[in-house]
């Protein structure tokens, strides 16, 4: 009674369970890395709570901020923009820049945030402010020519 052979080549179920070994590691290190895929820094809240903070909100805790919930702050890209972020790398807040546009020229208005914000705008969505209400076409055509030069 002779044996039948399911495979034709020596190396085909060698290949297939490498293959195997190689998908479920790979799978493996996904959900292990899936909460890495965020905008969040490690450990913080998951919250969809944040805040805006400007130049004139300097005495604000970041500290007392995370432990009332929030999760992100925002910050304007001004002179005070590099201080800010030296102290939110202490806490677990994640940051965003937010950018107040004029209605001028926009490459030197980009230049001025790049050299403000040292190029670093934080995990989180870059955000224009025209600073009104209800921005004109003047304020719309400015905030539209700096995003397009942001990317």
């Amino acid at each position: 009674m002779g044996q039948t052979k399911h495979f034709q080549h020596q190396a085909t179920l060698p290949a297939l369970l490498l293959l195997l070994a190689v998908v479920v590691g790979l799978l493996a290190y996904g959900l292990y890395n899936y909460a890495d895929q965020t905008t969040l820094p490690k450990g913080s809240s998951q919250s969809a709570v944040g805040i805006g903070l400007d130049q004139s909100q300097t005495s604000i805790g970041l500290a007392s901020l995370q432990q009332g919930g929030l999760s992100f702050v925002y910050l304007t890209v001004d002179g005070q923009f590099s201080a800010y972020r030296k102290r939110l790398a202490k806490t677990k807040l994640a940051y965003g820049s937010v950018i107040k546009v004029k209605e001028q020229n926009s490459a030197k208005q980009l230049a001025s945030a790049k050299r403000l914000s040292g190029g670093h705008w934080g995990r989180l969505p870059i955000l224009l402010d025209s600073g009104q209400d209800d921005p004109g076409a003047a304020g719309i055509t400015a905030m539209s020519q700096l995003a397009a030069a942001l990317i």
